[in-house]
């Protein structure tokens, strides 16, 4: 096990998966695995566990971050992913790895700039996949796409292509995925507020990404969140002493077990000194990190007026606030308000729950 591993806690099952996926990928079986779970519940941190196992392992690793403002740049992830190793390679080298069909993937890299972007979109995908293969020819392989729910279209449909055809091939499929606090759906687009393009684009995505988790050996893998036990050890090594009980179960209640939140709450609390006793646990109903508090900023700025009026009726009311009441401050309809609460539920914003509260 890799000290990278070693530091995170309750996900020693989620460890095993992925690093039995890396031996099979190395023995020449790939095959696709994803980690899809609502944010913060430690998929980076477990794709970063899976490229040091990689990396003990002799897999070379080749990865990419999509990003939300990035998704109309065309094969931007398969550029992140394969670019950096093509232009490294020698003259000789490179003329190796574009040798053949793959030689389709060079306008794709822009390495020749004279021929515009092969119009057989078949043809391409088929030279991007010659040119994985003839990477992998020096050894065994590990994709790894953080975010994959960003991701531009084809890039994702380049990734569905080629995991429908990893059979003896040495390369493993590693990608993070956010999904909806509800359901485990990647975040839809509002047809209400959205463009119909934005709609449609959305849609083409939400496709190639349910192909290439369709395909013969893709795994799904969703993290949980931490238990009251665990939280209490992540508590423990950050303060440098063990919590009282009560305290570490209103810091459970408080992050919903969440580990990006548990780790935010986690340094204010050693910042001020808060001691974890059962005398302060009412405390952490104030604590608020800077961190999440811009991350939930972020998730309003791209929701509709409505959802933002919501949400603002929400922080005024404070806990216990009703729906009804949230709404006619917000000056919505009762109908339009149920909705648009659904909405900040599936954004991450709200909690699901009878009553509006914030996560």
């Amino acid at each position: 096990m890799t000290a990278t591993s070693e530091r995170l806690l309750e996900r020693d099952a989620e460890v095993a998966r992925l690093r039995r996926a890396l031996a099979a990928a190395t023995d020449g079986a790939g095959g696709v695995t994803v980690l899809a779970a609502p944010a913060g519940l430690g998929k980076t941190a477990l794709l970063e566990a899976a490229l040091a196992e990689a990396a003990a392992n002799g897999l070379r690793p080749l990865t990419a971050r999509a990003g939300e403002l990035e998704q109309e740049f065309a094969f931007g992830v398969v550029r992140q992913l394969v670019e950096p190793a093509v232009v490294a390679a020698s003259d000789e080298e490179r003329a190796r790895l574009l040798s053949g069909a793959a030689r389709r993937a060079a306008t794709v890299l822009d390495l020749e700039p004279d021929a515009a972007l092969d119009r057989d979109v078949h043809a391409t995908l088929h030279g991007l996949y010659w040119l994985l293969l003839n990477l992998a020819a020096d050894g065994p392989l590990v994709l790894a796409i953080d975010d994959l729910q960003w991701a531009d279209e084809p890039s994702l449909r380049c990734l569905a292509y080629v995991a429908r055809r990893l059979e003896g091939v040495p390369l493993a499929i590693v990608a993070t995925m956010r999904t909806e606090a509800a359901g485990g759906r990647v975040e839809l687009p509002d047809a209400a507020t959205d463009s119909a393009s934005a709609v449609a684009a959305t849609a083409a995505r939400l496709t190639a990404i349910e192909e290439l988790l369709a395909g013969p050996g893709a795994e799904r893998i969703e993290p949980a969140p931490l238990s009251v036990e665990a939280v209490a050890e992540l508590l423990e090594r950050a303060l440098g002493r063990p919590s009282e009980p009560a305290f570490a179960t209103a810091c459970r209640a408080h992050t919903a077990g969440n580990p990006f939140l548990l780790s935010e709450v986690v340094a204010e609390l050693a910042a001020e000194g808060v001691a974890p006793t059962a005398a302060r646990a009412a405390e952490l109903e104030r604590i608020v990190p800077t961190r999440v508090g811009e991350t939930l900023r972020r998730h309003l700025a791209r929701l509709a007026p409505d959802a933002r009026a919501l949400a603002a009726a929400v922080a005024v009311l404070g806990e216990g606030a009703e729906l009804p009441v949230a709404a006619e401050l917000a000056a919505l309809g009762r109908a339009r308000a149920a909705v648009v609460a659904a909405e900040l539920v599936g954004a991450q914003v709200l909690a699901p729950a009878a009553a509006p509260r914030f996560r």
